[in-house]
């Protein structure tokens, strides 16, 4: 009888032990499902490198709103036009031009000398490299943008005479508009949208967004020490802004704004570390690149570290060490950032901080240039060549995943 008993109560107390077991187990799932993150985390990005574009020696480079052109300009005004595959689209001389602002689809390009205050031609290209319009503002061109319409395309244009241009053009349509505004248009960019301008200008120094005729929505006062530049981010209602100081050696800083012009967060940008700030296109993930100076028994050296931060400004990872100098280069939607390091490697960092080897560049980079969508970069190298680099998510990705 006592022998039952004993045996009752094992196997009641196992029962109870299992219960709560997988009582235990249930709320760890709910969790680890609840987690917006983990959830919506596609895995590392795809990335592939085009084979080499040889584009020479070139002075600027632009990506198309849409990603799938970009162009060059070189000394003397040659504008090069290729889709991102490297095939060359058209090559013609437009005298002067040192820059180039790419509609989407590449339908028109726009083609000006910038900050040069004896030279405010704009000229238009069509698709086959022909000249379709000409215009000469007032001023100097401080910034231009780019956005598509139902027939053509529109273009924004600050000068250094305190204008905003706005151009509409199309297969027969040639017409622009312009008003003033407080300061020189260090920046003019259009909203995702594209029915909306935000801009920033220098003495008098403030960052503002209007209406596509110049009827102000809202201004706020920016530091006059520094020129302000605003990168859109294509697929949000938010914008990053860029304060350059005028001086050598002096900070910088960023701030993140909302549609309505309000901070959503904001950091400063070491001088000394050589700190720069990258976003991704939706405006969820933030990248800062910088130098950290390491002192150790009387010696110092420099780790280049990349400190990926979400959209209020707070830490979700950080790389960097003696042994691997991260450089960002490209920050996607899902929170990956594609880094670089000295010895010509590419990789991927997840938010979590995991890193894996992307590829190898046959080359140093020189310069960058991201697409407006986060998934192509242009890497100029010292070889004298132009790569195409692409982050895609596709689902071999997810499956990878």
């Amino acid at each position: 009888m006592l022998r039952s008993q004993i045996t009752r109560r094992i196997i009641v107390m196992s029962i109870l032990a299992i219960g709560f077991l997988m009582c235990c187990s249930i709320v760890s799932l709910v969790r680890t499902g609840g987690s917006t993150d983990v959830a919506k985390d596609p895995g590392p990005p795809i990335i592939r490198l085009s084979p080499k574009i040889d584009a020479g020696k070139v002075r600027s480079v632009s990506f198309s709103p849409c990603g799938k052109f970009f162009s060059t300009v070189k000394d003397g005004g040659i504008v090069t036009v290729y889709n991102v595959s490297g095939q060359r689209l058209f090559s013609v001389k437009v005298p002067g031009a040192t820059d180039v602002v790419l509609s989407h689809g590449g339908y028109f390009a726009l083609a000006c000398s910038r900050l040069n205050p004896t030279n405010g031609n704009l000229t238009f290209l069509d698709s086959q490299g022909r000249v379709c319009w000409q215009l000469k503002v007032a001023g100097a061109v401080w910034s231009a943008d780019a956005c598509s319409t139902d027939k053509g395309a529109q273009f924004a244009v600050g000068t250094g005479e305190k204008y905003i241009y706005v151009i509409d053009i199309a297969d027969k349509r040639r017409k622009f508009r312009r008003w003033r505004v407080p300061g020189a248009v260090t920046s003019v960019a259009f909203t995702a949208q594209g029915d909306q301008i935000v801009y920033a200008t220098w003495q008098d120094s403030i960052i503002g967004r209007c209406t596509l005729r110049g009827g102000n929505i809202w201004q706020r006062n920016a530091e006059s020490s520094s020129l302000h530049y605003i990168e859109r981010l294509i697929q949000t209602d938010r914008i990053l802004v860029r304060a350059v100081p005028n001086r050598l050696g002096t900070d910088g800083s960023y701030v993140l704004l909302d549609g309505a012009g309000d901070k959503i967060s904001e950091g400063k940008l070491s001088a000394e570390g050589k700190a720069k700030v990258l976003a991704a296109s939706n405006g969820q993930y933030l990248c800062i690149g910088l130098d950290r100076l390491i002192r150790h028994k009387g010696k110092s050296m420099r780790e280049r570290h990349a400190v990926l931060l979400d959209a209020s400004g707070k830490v979700i990872c950080e790389k960097g060490s003696p042994f691997f100098q991260a450089n960002p280069i490209l920050v996607t939607i899902h929170g990956y950032v594609i880094l670089s390091n000295p010895k010509n490697e590419i990789f991927t960092m997840s938010p979590r901080g995991d890193l894996e080897h992307a590829l190898k560049l046959p080359s140093a980079i020189s310069r960058t240039l991201a697409s407006y969508n986060s998934s192509r970069l242009i890497l100029q190298c010292r070889d004298g060549g132009i790569y195409i680099l692409s982050a895609s998510y596709n689902s071999t990705a997810t499956a990878r995943r």
